[in-house]
């Protein structure tokens, strides 16, 4: 596993999730934006 599969996946992901070690999180704001490959 390389640090590009997490920018470029070779799988067709369409979900995201997040997770915090030991504690909680709040997302105030989250962009997504699609990256078209050519």
């Amino acid at each position: 596993f390389v640090m590009t599969n997490l920018v470029f996946p070779s799988e067709p992901y369409n979900s995201i999730r997040f997770h915090a070690k030991g504690g909680t999180y709040s997302v105030t704001s989250f962009n997504v934006f699609n990256l078209e490959q050519k």
